[in-house]
């Protein structure tokens, strides 16, 4: 099998990333994440607060003839996703470190995913309507209130339909003896397709 890629289906394990202390998407919310962005394998995508790139890592490994560039303006995040790049094999992905949308590229996406604004919600989401292509997908990740508040507005006040799940997980762990489930932070995903 030398020279192929192995297609995987499944989400990429904790024990195959390099994590360091910075938080990380966990393989749940990566699996509606990357459901909701309906890649192909030629598709051209951007991540923009690409955090420690789990995302990115996810939509790489999907995306054969295509190619993911991750955008992250911290340092330690950057190292980050380029070691696990290097671990996993991947390469196709340009990593660009800077703050968006000052740092976004004047192209096209076919597929656009936020995983972090850095406080610049409302420019970064009218940089991701206007350089979709038709048919293009945006998917949203976020954790506060605030931030989907700014977000439902921005789409409602251009009457852009939009869709929003909310995503709960949680895990048992033994506490004390007993089996008990412990949440983890819930999460807003949002999705809007350009017509």
């Amino acid at each position: 099998m030398s020279g192929k890629k192995l297609y995987r289906t499944g989400m990429i394990s904790k024990d195959e990333l390099i994590l360091g202390n910075a938080p990380w998407t966990k393989p749940e919310v990566r699996a509606v994440t990357i459901a909701k962005l309906d890649l192909f394998p030629d598709h051209h995508v951007l991540d923009i607060g690409a955090g420690t790139g789990t995302i990115t890592l996810e939509m790489a490994r999907r995306l054969f003839n295509g190619r993911v560039v991750s955008v992250e303006m911290k340092e330690e995040a950057c190292q980050l996703i380029d070691a696990n790049l290097k671990k996993l094999g991947l390469e196709n992905v340009g990593l660009i470190k800077g703050k968006a949308p000052d740092c976004l590229p004047d192209e096209e996406w076919d597929r656009i995913f936020i995983g972090g604004t850095g406080g610049n919600i409302e420019d970064i989401l009218q940089y991701a309507v206007s350089h979709l292509k038709k048919n293009g997908i945006l998917v949203m990740n976020t954790v506060t209130i605030d931030t989907l508040s700014k977000a439902q507005s921005f789409f409602k006040e251009r009457e852009l339909i939009h869709e929003v799940v909310l995503l709960q997980v949680s895990r048992i762990r033994e506490i004390g003896g007993y089996s008990m489930y412990q949440g983890e932070n819930p999460i807003h995903v949002i999705r809007y397709v350009i017509g």
